[in-house]
């Protein structure tokens, strides 16, 4: 679709390390970026001071690597030390320079770093860098987005093709969006100290970690005269006590006379470990603290979002050119947010075990840790250089999803630059036709890359342009299967036409317009959704047609499964639902079944929940006996079968305070994935004021709240004896829906996910009539209700197609829509129409199955990524 966005530039919303990273990854691909920087000049103080191998790698793609050398120094390991400085281990690298090419880990200046960037930026034609643009609005456009900042004393506003939020922890991009934050549970006040010292200090050139239960600390030589160090803030300090000349020289006091120090800065800081629920809005990113934040104690917060930057640059560059489908960046979050969750939940760990606790836990980890350093090879483990490897479809082994090396070539060059821009082979075997947008790199036996080859039991790997290893040819006869097809024949008369269309490529069924897009969506493919081939076998191009491309290996993840117990079964009929909501007959439920129908439909997981009429019956006391012991049942069939069942805790509203207690409880205790409400509890809707307890306690957990309908007060009068959820089911979920929208509480409440369920009902109908409504009550006010409801999530349940699921689209979007069977009130033969229904449907965007869009749209929300 051709829109005024064709052409405009990428704006970058933040000139850190991360934004300035990915202006110069996409200005060398030359794509127009502007980058807007609130503060008119670069900040003078050091923040970050550490970066991996693979985080200098990447500053080598963006040019700044020589530079970046210049500047840092390689950092030889870790020092454990007592409250008494008194080493209780330590831990040295072997090699200096590690398997990416650069020092495993590097010490260094930020405003340095900043400073290479910035100039780099300054020499690169298609990156325009504007200081003291403070960006005050993003908002959505078709092909695009808008971006409105203030300068000079004046508001612009300018089109963008995209907006990558580069701008921190506070990001003003992110709340534009309205994306929470996910807290992981750690949350710590620290001190940190950086000073200049007249003389050198006596010290070993490494990283002290202080394990003081009675104050944890870390201290390093930075570069030059420049040393830092991080104070764990007590409870009992006050920040303004520790921040004077006095407190400062006591802190510092083990290590010297303060009076040889000269004080760069002290600044206090929460260490916190977040990550946001959505780092993708169609054409706007998050990257780097803006996505996530990590705890400092492994150094992975800048290297993190450098990653992501690499990550999304050669995605969105494809996009961009028209050579890959848009869904190419959902791939961007599904793989960059489960990655970048190992490691914050790696620095939390090892942060407790380096600095957590005192009296007996201190005591044990000093023994444990002078145990663990006789293991032979621990010093490896604790100083291993390679970040988690990327998770690119299930099944899968190493080498896919990690790194490809970076040796030295014999000319002291870099080997990424022989792997060039693109996708890129790297073969023991001679490959005999060269194909367009793959470089064919042929490696030794005898070879730094040919050892690596053969220790991981390949005959050759397709790289990526982000150096990620997205297949394998384990025999040499399946080598030449890792490349697209070869290019015909030239036409031999004079004026015939070049046919440059392919066919869609892997089972997403990306289109190429061209051979090198072939090759890139061949390899995203292969990389971003499950396969049925094996992890030997590469990927080749199917013939399926674009409409309905091939969903053989792709399972479903059951949003909508329900289950019943016979006692739940004989209270509801005691209390006079003999026929639930004027259905024939109440179902059986079992595990037995259940796993049959997921196994005859390619459901990988179901999460069960309790259906209408819930579990209140009159009597606070009884529904929440009741509620206790149906989600207790159901928490004991997800222990029992953690891989294909997971559940969500039926709440005995409208008992509100018996609700809050039920929440925590199944949340806390039961691991539970949500929690389950009905569309209204005796006539008490979402929205009511009266929940606004439960839903600060909800919002608080960031969790997920599954909505099913249920029949409104008074339905009897209007259903003429007709089943309930024929149509009163459809109107009391878009009713409840609506209620939290007009009553303000999803805004209110904004890190509460809530799940409606068959396609949202009547509410793609609605949103135009909802906003006029609410702009005449509002005094002419402009409403957009469609982006309110695209922040709810939507399951399949019923009939989605031929009209449910694409009028949803077509008013929300695809990228909150799940799947549900409303099994076992569904009975398995419509269950398996509805599947086939599903499978037979054209495809949401260019060759994405519904099987793909909904499956990755649920793991991205229970957090399985």
């Amino acid at each position: 679709m051709t829109t005024a966005y064709e052409g405009a530039p990428v704006v970058i919303v933040g000139a850190g390390p991360v934004g300035l990273t990915a202006a110069l990854l996409l200005g060398r691909r030359d794509i127009p970026c502007l980058v807007l920087e609130r503060h008119p000049a670069p900040y003078p103080l050091p923040r970050a001071v550490h970066l991996d191998g693979e985080g200098v790698r990447i500053l080598q793609e963006a040019g700044v690597a020589d530079g970046f050398h210049a500047v840092s120094r390689p950092m030889p390991g870790l020092r454990l030390v007592d409250g008494r400085l008194r080493t209780m281990a330590e831990f040295r690298r072997a090699n200096v320079v590690g398997v990416y090419g650069h020092p495993e880990a590097s010490m260094f200046d930020q405003p340095e770093l900043e400073r290479l960037l910035t100039e780099a930026a300054a020499r690169q034609p298609a990156i325009t860098l504007l200081r003291g643009g403070v960006v005050t609005a993003v908002e959505h456009r078709p092909g695009g987005a808008a971006v409105r900042y203030h300068h000079d004393g004046r508001v612009h506003e300018i089109p963008a093709a995209a907006v990558l939020g580069c701008d921190g922890a506070g990001s003003t991009v992110r709340t534009a969006l309205d994306v929470p934050l996910r807290d992981l549970g750690f949350s710590e006040d620290w001190l940190v100290v950086d000073v200049r010292a007249a003389e050198p200090l006596p010290m070993w050139e490494g990283v002290h970690q202080v394990c003081d239960p009675r104050r944890a600390a870390t201290f390093m030589h930075l570069m030059g005269e420049r040393y830092r160090w991080e104070f764990r803030v007590l409870d009992t300090d006050r920040i303004e006590d520790l921040t004077t000349p006095e407190g400062i020289a006591r802190l510092l006091a083990p290590w010297g006379d303060a009076a040889g120090f000269e004080l760069v800065r002290s600044a206090a800081y929460t260490f916190r470990a977040r990550i946001a629920e959505r780092w993708r809005d169609r054409r706007v990113f998050l990257l780097g603290d803006a996505a996530h934040q990590t705890p400092p104690f492994i150094g992975q917060g800048l290297g993190a979002g450098l990653r992501d930057a690499h990550n999304l640059a050669w995605k969105l560059d494809l996009v961009l050119r028209g050579k890959a489908d848009d869904a190419l960046l959902d791939t961007y979050q599904a793989e960059r947010a489960p990655h970048t969750l190992r490691l914050i939940r790696a620095a939390i760990g090892i942060g407790w075990a380096l600095t957590g606790g005192g009296g007996r836990t201190a005591a044990l980890r000093r023994a444990l840790v002078r145990g663990v350093c006789r293991m032979p090879g621990v010093s490896g483990v604790v100083l291993g250089a390679s970040s988690p490897r990327l998770r690119l479809r299930p099944g899968t082994r190493p080498p896919v999803g990690l790194l490809c090396p970076q040796p030295r070539t014999r000319d002291g060059g870099w080997f990424d630059d022989m792997l060039g821009d693109g996708f890129a082979l790297v073969t023991l075997n001679p490959v005999g036709t060269a194909r367009p947008g793959v470089r064919i790199v042929p490696v030794g036996r005898d070879s730094a890359l040919g050892h690596w080859l053969i220790r991981m039991n390949a005959r050759a790997v397709l790289v990526r342009p982000d150096r990620v290893v997205c297949a394998v040819a384990r025999r040499a006869s399946d080598v030449s299967r890792l490349l697209p097809p070869a290019p015909p024949p030239a036409p031999t008369t004079e004026g015939a036409r070049l046919n440059t269309e392919q066919p869609a490529l892997g089972r997403r069924g990306l289109l190429a317009a061209t051979g090198a897009s072939a090759a890139a969506l061949l390899a995203v493919s292969a990389c971003a959704t499950p396969l049925s081939k094996t992890p030997s076998q590469p990927v080749s191009s199917p013939s399926q047609p674009v409409s309905s491309p091939s969903t053989a290996g792709e399972s479903l993840i059951d949003l909508h499964a329900h289950f019943v117990t016979d006692t739940y079964v004989a209270a509801a009929v005691a209390a006079g639902h003999r026929t639930p909501d004027g259905m024939p007959s109440w179902p059986s439920w079992n595990v037995q079944a259940h796993m049959a129908v997921m196994d005859a439909a390619r459901i990988e997981k179901s999460i069960l929940s309790l259906s209408s009429p819930g579990v209140h019956f009159g009597d606070d006391d009884a529904a929440r006996r009741l509620a206790r012991e149906v989600n207790e049942f159901a928490a004991e069939v997800a222990r029992a079968h953690p891989s294909r069942f997971g559940h969500f805790a039926i709440l005995p509203l409208p008992d509100v305070a018996g609700a809050a207690e039920e929440a925590a409880y199944a949340l806390d205790h039961l691991g539970a994935n949500g929690v389950a409400i009905l569309s209204n509890a005796a006539g008490r809707y979402p929205g009511d004021t009266a929940l606004d307890p439960l839903l600060a306690e909800l919002n608080r957990r960031a969790a997920i709240v599954f909505v099913h309908p249920v029949a409104p007060p008074n339905a009897a009068a209007v259903a003429r004896g007709r089943p309930l959820p024929l149509i009163e089911f459809l109107f009391d979920s878009a009713r409840a829906a609506v209620d939290l929208v007009l009553s303000d509480r999803l805004s209110r409440f904004p890190r509460i996910r809530w799940i409606f369920t068959h396609g949202g009902g009547v509410l793609p109908l609605l949103t135009a009539r909802i906003d006029l409504f609410a702009s005449q009550s509002s005094g002419g006010r402009a409403f957009n209700s469609a982006a309110m409801l695209a922040k709810f999530w939507f399951d399949s349940a019923g009939t989605p197609f031929p009209s449910q699921l694409p009028a949803l689209a077509d008013a929300v979007g695809t990228g909150r829509i799940v799947y549900g069977s409303d099994f076992c009130f569904t009975p398995p033969p419509v269950v398996a129409a509805q599947v086939a229904s599903i499978d037979a449907a054209r495809a949401p965007v260019a060759g994405r199955t519904w099987r793909g869009l909904t499956t990755a749209n649920a793991r991205a929300l229970l957090g399985s990524g």
